[in-house]
């Protein structure tokens, strides 16, 4: 995906005259074998610090609470016209801030990368903005970082497609 929807297109665009005469084959080759040995060694990174702290399943709705963030995209995608591009960018990066910041965060607490005064007092010693009791709501781990990351990805995506007017291509799309 990192070859085909990042490099390629900015190699073509980068001069479009030179586009078809150049063989890119051997750079791209590099490239996904460069994201191999870096997913590879990210993966390893994070068994070492997380798998063998926390089961499997865990970690299967750690990364479903993410996931779930292109579902107000996705459906507003199908179903609502006025839903816009700058909507859905304002709506999953606000989600993934919240879901690093409620769900993330207390785990990388919990195996020792981050003290734990974060979670006892908050960001900027604030008790308000605990990761696991944001604005005073308390509710389990998981539901918790989803009511937030969901909920605000959800209005981001509304909020900002609502103030930007689409142009013809957008219509188009």
């Amino acid at each position: 995906m990192i070859s085909n929807d990042v490099v390629m297109p900015t190699l073509l665009n980068t001069d479009p005259n030179q586009q078809l005469s150049r063989d890119y084959s051997p750079m791209i080759l590099g490239v996904r074998r460069l994201m191999i040995i870096v997913v590879m060694a990210l993966s390893y990174g994070y068994y070492t610090l997380f798998a063998r702290n926390y089961e499997l399943a865990e970690t299967g709705l750690l990364s479903f609470a993410l996931i779930i963030q292109l579902a107000p995209a996705l459906l507003g995608g199908l179903y609502w016209r006025r839903g816009h591009a700058i909507g859905v960018y304002a709506g999953v990066g606000l989600g993934f801030v919240f879901w690093f910041y409620c769900l993330m965060l207390p785990q990388l607490v919990s195996v020792g990368v981050l003290d734990l005064t974060l979670l006892q007092q908050g960001a900027f010693g604030f008790s308000w903005l605990r990761p696991t009791a944001l604005f005073g709501l308390e509710l389990d781990p998981l539901s918790h970082g989803v009511f937030w990351s969901l909920g605000l990805n959800l209005v981001a995506y509304v909020v900002f497609s609502l103030l930007h007017k689409a142009d013809l291509n957008d219509k188009l799309q």
